[in-house]
């Protein structure tokens, strides 16, 4: 009998990879296909750790360092002999199932009853700091890494970071950093040669060292994505503000790698996103950006219209609640008539009104680019939902639309009802909240007995009867309402 080599034997298990019963059941056949399934099943585990038992095995991994993290808590760890494996070196992801991992093995071990808001506890942040330094430690496949809420570190946590060479995709979500913590965090951006993802959104950083940050993201060749959302500085919680703005752009003269990046949330204003649009005209890699939620008002809103009339990088903009009002809302559709590259757009919370609404109508006509518009919440009303509704019969490249929160009534669901009679593209299309009757309820639900091509239609809090109900119910369509 011919025996297979083992190189089979990994390939034919790993179409299993995601059979986690199956490969349980497998490893108990004989040694070889437990060497071989036992990666593979800690390879993905990072996913899982919100079993406490799972963490069990981890904190049987702590070596005396990270050990000493939990000694003033007086906290037993478990006594178990040494795993036969090294079962933490195979894992290549770690999300945020660790937390509630963490929780889990506290809950079951008797101490005092935790819940997932625990971010300010001493103990659970102590367990976490210790895991994340072990599995730095022994691992050199680890890939993906999420670290959130930690409040009490001790430099310890981007120590074990610098060490590590492999990690891609790194995010830091809501955590608390002091100054020597923001230093190292620049020093990981600068060493870690294998980065390409970094995520920094909801932290607080003990101070800005912007000039710091502008150095070595001028130098980084390698980060593709870079999320900088709702950060705060200093004791004050201050945002990076218009200085944060000023710095990003300095990042965009020089940097050619970053095609992503996240800047919502910061309160750069009007100044900051005229610094932005300065580096945009030449730039020519960033395809993604967000500057949701910066207060850069009607100006801001114009600059950026200039900007998509020159930048053919940009593929993706959100400037979501920045209040550019129906003049900015203008401005930007009337950028739309060039521009031919931008396929989403979001500008939802921006008080564009009826004026903006039908602007981005008159748009459509003529721009084939825009793929994905989202302008929720704006104020455009029964015309501006109409002129929209209207466009629809020739444009044919939209394929994503939301309307939500903008009144445009019975008869905006009439007209879009008649428009989903010609239109053949449109595969998402969000109505919710538009105080649409009765009436215009039942005109959508039978026009969606023809149309083939809209996948999801979204009709939350609108006023639909319960015959509506009933005839909503019977459409073979991924129906939201």
């Amino acid at each position: 009998m011919i025996k297979l080599p083992n190189e089979c034997f990994y390939k034919i298990f790993n179409n299993f990879q995601n059979d986690y019963k199956s490969l349980y059941s497998c490893l108990l056949v004989n040694r070889l296909w437990c060497r071989i399934i036992v990666p593979l099943l800690w390879s993905k585990i990072g996913r899982k750790l919100e079993s406490g038992k799972l963490i069990n095995i981890c904190l049987l991994t702590l070596n005396a360092e990270e050990q000493a993290l939990l000694i003033p808590f007086d906290i037993l760890l478990p006594n178990y002999p040494k795993p036969l494996f090294d079962y933490t070196s195979y894992t290549i992801s770690i999300d945020g199932s660790l937390n509630d991992g963490i929780i889990n093995w506290l809950n079951y071990k008797g101490y005092e009853k935790f819940h997932k808001n625990w971010k300010d506890d001493k103990l659970a942040n102590a367990i976490k700091c210790s895991l994340i330094a072990m599995f730095l430690r022994t691992n050199k496949k680890l890939k993906d890494l999420t670290i959130e809420r930690i409040t009490y570190n001790d430099n310890k946590l981007f120590k074990n970071i610098c060490r590590n060479n492999t990690i891609i995709y790194l995010d830091l979500y809501e955590n608390q950093f002091d100054s020597g913590e923001t230093k190292m965090l620049i020093e990981v951006i600068g060493k870690n040669i294998a980065l390409t993802s970094l995520y920094l959104s909801d932290n607080h950083l003990g101070s800005w060292k912007g000039e710091a940050f502008t150095e070595v993201l001028c130098k980084n060749t390698t980060l593709t994505t870079l999320s900088f959302n709702n950060n705060y500085i200093g004791p004050h919680k201050y945002y990076i503000g218009i200085e944060g703005g000023k710095i990003f752009s300095k990042v965009l003269y020089a940097n050619t790698a970053l095609t992503s990046l996240g800047l919502s949330g910061n309160n750069i204003g009007n100044e900051g996103v005229k610094a932005l649009a300065k580096a945009l005209h030449i730039n020519n890699t960033l395809n993604s950006l967000n500057i949701g939620e910066n207060n850069i008002g009607i100006e801001g809103g114009k600059v950026l219209a200039e900007v998509l009339c020159k930048n053919t990088a940009l593929n993706y903009l959100c400037l979501s609640n920045n209040n550019i009002g129906i003049e900015g809302g203008k401005a930007l559709a009337k950028a739309l008539y060039i521009n031919n590259t931008l396929s989403t757009l979001l500008l939802e919370f921006n008080n564009i009104g009826i004026g903006g609404g039908k602007a981005f109508a008159e748009a459509l006509y003529i721009n084939t680019a825009l793929t994905s518009l989202d302008i929720s919440h704006s104020g455009i009303n029964s015309e501006g939902g109409k002129a929209l509704a209207e466009v629809l019969c020739k444009n044919t490249t939209l394929t994503s639309l939301s309307l939500r929160s903008n009144n445009i009534g019975n008869e905006g669901g009439k007209q879009f009802a008649k428009a989903l009679h010609i239109n053949a593209t449109l595969k998402s299309l969000s109505l919710s909240y538009n105080q649409i009757a009765s009436e215009g309820i039942g005109a959508l639900a039978e026009v969606l007995h023809k149309n083939i091509t809209l996948n999801s239609l979204y009709l939350y809090g609108n006023q639909i009867s319960y015959n509506n109900e009933n005839l909503l119910k019977n459409i073979i369509i991924r129906m939201h309402y």
